[in-house]
């Protein structure tokens, strides 16, 4: 009864909401529900290519996931206008992929250059959401390992939180009219094709590095998947704990894979981003990753 009640009386705001969807924006979704529905699902899940790490199914979800976050953005955007749109979507991002949504960002700020704070702004977001995504895995495969890395990743989690609180500030005094965006391709199909294969590129890059190091290259194997997935390495690191590496060696490989995927993001706003949104994450990025190699530097004196 309470469920209907709320659909009557929202019933004027859907059909309002519907009633602004442009031909483009319908033709957007149904090749997204086609890619997510019909392909997608299809896609086998079996390893080929050299070491048999590449699986389409993997790579598939990485385009999936970049093209959907770009459509999140769009239509929180659209929604909630540029300011609480584009943080919005930075947040919810980083809860999946914060590197995913960091390319996404780029690119829309060189579409949009005026708005290179408010992305920043959402960049820095979501990056505070990785060490909250490696306290859950470690906390559900690993409590000795989640135990040492709490405290670390709860204090770069409050750094960066800060950083994108300070920038949200700045954005709110500097950016003029940040509801009036101009609204880019709701999907970019393109741009997230690019993004699935320079993570197969590493993927392979990883391999040939542990094929030849072998158990010595635990720390510079974990430092490299940092750069695509911070939860396949807090998973695969936390279920070798205490078996193929010790917990001082498991803690300082997350905390590296961390420092990484913060240093890689950096590289992806300066390079595919605007000018200007590669100025903000200069300081944003800069402090978060001096951050994190303090507390690398701690734990490699003390272990």
């Amino acid at each position: 009864m309470v469920v209907v009640l709320v659909f009557l009386s929202s019933k004027f705001r859907l059909r309002t909401f519907v009633g602004k969807i442009t031909t483009e924006e319908l033709y957007a979704f149904i090749r997204f529900v086609i890619l997510a529905l019909l392909l997608y699902p299809f896609l086998p899940d079996t390893p080929f290519g050299p070491y048999g790490v590449l699986f389409p199914k993997e790579i598939g979800t990485i385009i999936l996931l970049t093209s959907g976050l770009g459509f999140l953005g769009y239509v929180l955007t659209k929604t909630f206008g540029g300011r609480k749109g584009i943080l919005l979507t930075g947040l919810l991002g980083g809860l999946v992929s914060s590197t995913a949504l960091t390319w996404v960002f780029a690119k829309k700020s060189k579409e949009n250059p005026s708005l290179s704070l408010p992305y920043a702004t959402g960049i820095l977001g979501a990056s505070s959401m990785l060490y909250l995504r490696v306290l859950v895995w470690t906390g559900i495969f690993q409590t000795a390992l989640f135990r040492l890395l709490f405290f670390p990743a709860l204090l770069l989690f409050m750094v960066s939180l800060l950083l994108s609180y300070l920038s949200y500030r700045k954005e709110k005094i500097t950016v003029p009219n940040p509801e009036a965006v101009p609204l880019s391709k709701p999907l970019d199909l393109g741009s997230a094709l690019i993004f699935g294969f320079l993570y197969s590129c590493i993927l392979l890059l990883m391999s040939y590095s542990n094929e030849f190091l072998g158990e010595r290259g635990a720390l510079l194997s974990s430092t490299m998947a940092g750069v695509t997935d911070i939860d396949a390495v807090s998973i695969s690191v936390a279920k070798l704990t205490g078996k193929a590496i010790s917990l001082p060696l498991a803690t300082m490989a997350i905390l590296l894979a961390c420092l990484s995927n913060t240093l890689v993001k950096w590289g992806i706003g300066g390079y595919w981003g605007s000018s200007k949104l590669r100025s903000y994450l200069l300081r944003g990025f800069g402090m978060s990753s001096l951050a994190c190699l303090l507390i690398v530097l701690y734990f490699l004196v003390t272990r």
